[in-house]
């Protein structure tokens, strides 16, 4: 039977490198018996003698063609000194490395299914800063998935509004708010009652994502006291505090997930000129 694929195979294989100095060189070997059989009449296909003509040129082309273009390579590459061959490979190895990490971030972050986050690590969630942005949408995504939240944030009616609005749209899970400002001085004494409150609770998933960042951008020299004391503490130390408090019954269960948010302004751009403190504090 006749057909391209046989007709290409067989002028492949009748060319080859000789692997001499010259770049781009031939031999050739007759095979009657391999092409009286590829050109073997075919009564049900009809194929015409002149088709078959034009189909065996157009493969012998195609068939040279492609051998001249890999010899040309295999000869360009013996051409080269081994110190550039060697650089071509540890380059190649760094592309294949990123290409690798590209593809693992994209599986992760678009094609990875769901984890069952209740059955494996719990039935609460605590929150922080639940009341707007990031905090909110996690908020509203955790009770999608099963879980019941402890909202915890500085102003009472914001938390219990989004309270409400989660328990109308997810009719199953159980809401509970506690007010913490983390800007406060009382800080310590807030994450402690914290603590109290959730006690006997399976909190399986801790969200940090309370922060504060800067009013507008400023220069390291221009940063005021007060405005550098509240990115440390509520940045870093209530997210210190709040993990603190929650970790412990964690361990003791061997099972939980805490999510600290961080920001690209300590990743995307490192040291960010006009908010340095603010990049520092939310390394992650």
């Amino acid at each position: 039977m006749l057909n391209g694929s046989t007709l290409i195979l067989y002028e492949a294989s009748r060319y080859r490198c000789t692997g001499s100095t010259n770049p781009i060189q031939y031999r050739t070997r007759d095979d009657g018996s391999a092409l009286s059989t590829s050109l073997r009449y075919n009564s049900r296909l009809r194929t015409a003698p002149h088709a078959v003509s034009n189909a065996l040129l157009t493969s012998k082309q195609a068939a040279k063609a492609a051998m001249a273009g890999t010899c040309a390579h295999v000869e360009f590459l013996r051409a080269q000194p081994w110190w550039a061959l060697a650089l071509a490979a540890v380059g190649l190895l760094v592309a294949a490395r990123a290409a690798l990490r590209l593809a693992l971030w994209l599986y992760a972050a678009f094609l990875r299914p769901g984890k069952p986050l209740r059955r494996r690590y719990g039935p609460w969630a605590v929150v922080t800063g639940a009341t707007d942005g990031i905090g909110r949408a996690i908020a509203f995504r955790l009770a999608a998935s099963g879980l019941s939240l402890v909202l915890v944030g500085r102003n009472p009616d914001k938390l219990a509004a989004v309270s409400e609005e989660i328990r109308a749209k997810h009719t199953r899970a159980e809401v509970r708010t506690f007010v913490l400002d983390f800007a406060g001085e009382g800080l310590a004494a807030g994450v402690d009652a914290l603590r109290e409150s959730i006690r006997g609770l399976d909190v399986g998933v801790l969200v940090n994502n309370a922060g504060v960042s800067y009013p507008y951008a400023r220069y390291f020299h221009e940063v005021d006291e007060d405005l550098m004391r509240s990115l440390i503490r509520v940045n870093v130390e209530g997210v210190t505090r709040v993990t603190h408090a929650v970790l412990p019954g964690m361990v003791e269960r061997k099972r939980g997930a805490i999510v600290n948010i961080g920001s690209g302004a300590a990743s995307v751009v490192p040291s960010d000129p006009l908010y340095s403190v603010y990049a520092a504090t939310k390394v992650r």
